[in-house]
């Protein structure tokens, strides 16, 4: 299906009208490489979006968006994993549903986070403690140059904190068809985190792991289907342990997750609140009040109104800890993907 020159607020969940050239809808493999030859004869660029949870179109896009519905789930068995052959547009809630009706457990720690299996490849997704990478075996991808299906397994994928090879070197002309993902027989939960971490590993069910994480959800982000957003705005960012030494000095408690023994993980949303913006409005764009890390369109934001939002933010934080914030969500201007950390800082005052 095809839309020409067309408008479409529920393209992302933003909840901002995107318009473009095209849009379009693939449900089967020869899809993608049909839109991305159409798109090449016309001299534009072509944009996949799954559920649109981590897109900002900053202007009106001179291109085709395809909208990614190949769907399905095959799973077969070894003596200790389920074998899971999943296409890239089930998105990750449809995959837990369809687990569960199975009892196949693992994936529990991700509930409720909008996005589609191609998107979570591509951005390695995690929440409480789990990354999506830890069940990865291999990705097809459909190269849309030749339209003949290449095999990246693990290792090859070089999956890192929300970051996979896939961001790069295979982001303009290939399109992610399959992910085939390994789970263990035996239940393994992930307690790591707050408030996973009261419950007792030897009897909590996925079932209980899975409730809390939605109620978590629901009561820290705000819904995007009355304020728009995307979730996460912000990566947390890697630093120094040095860095945590020095913040706390002039903070009791400063929030911080181990990565190595030189490094540490800090919580981005608490040095937005510790710069004061946490509820600062600007242009119907807001840091929502629920959570900092979470920018919203309270209802009549502009793509331009987020990113201008968000260069505040960025340059607070960096002002006050020297610390430069990187967005988790990809930036479309009019003529494709552009970095969004350097986008960002070019708004700065």
């Amino acid at each position: 299906m095809i839309q020409h020159s067309a408008d479409n607020k529920f393209l992302t969940t933003f909840r901002i009208p995107v318009h473009a050239q095209e849009i379009s809808t693939a449900r089967w493999p020869h899809e993608f490489y049909t839109a991305y030859h159409r798109a090449k004869e016309n001299n534009q660029d072509l944009i996949i979006l799954g559920q649109g949870s981590n897109v900002l179109f900053v202007e009106d896009y001179h291109g085709e968006i395809l909208i990614n519905k190949y769907t399905g789930i095959n799973v077969s068995v070894t003596p200790d994993s389920y074998i899971l052959k999943v296409n890239s547009g089930v998105t990750i809630d449809e995959l837990i549903a369809y687990c569960h009706r199975f009892k196949i457990y693992g994936l529990e720690n991700l509930s409720l986070i909008p996005s589609s299996i191609g998107t979570a490849a591509i951005g390695n997704i995690g929440a409480y403690g789990v990354e999506f990478e830890r069940f990865v075996d291999h990705v097809v991808l459909l190269n849309l140059e030749t339209g003949i299906k290449e095999i990246l397994h693990h290792q090859q994928l070089e999956f890192a904190y929300r970051h996979s090879i896939l961001k790069e070197k295979y982001s303009k002309s290939y399109a992610v068809l399959t992910v085939q993902l390994r789970l263990p027989k035996k239940y393994q939960p992930v307690l790591t985190y707050s408030p996973l971490n009261q419950l007792d590993p030897n009897t909590v069910t996925a079932k209980q792991v899975q409730e809390i994480v939605v109620q978590e959800r629901k009561r820290k982000l705000p819904d995007y289907n009355e304020k728009g957003n995307a979730g996460s705005f912000f990566i947390n960012p890697i630093v120094d342990k040095q860095v945590l030494e020095q913040l706390m000095q002039t903070y009791e408690k400063v929030p911080s997750y181990p990565v190595d023994q030189q490094k540490v993980k800090l919580s981005a949303g608490w040095l937005i609140e510790h710069t004061g913006l946490k509820g600062f409005n600007l242009d119907h764009a807001q840091v929502s009040p629920q959570h900092a890390l979470v920018l919203t369109n309270t209802g009549l934001a502009t793509g331009s109104a987020i990113a201008k939002l968000a260069a505040h933010v960025q340059q607070q934080v960096f002002s006050k800890f020297n610390i430069l914030l990187q967005p988790e969500i990809r930036f479309i201007a009019k003529d494709g993907e552009v970095n969004a950390t350097e986008y960002l800082k070019t708004l700065w005052h």
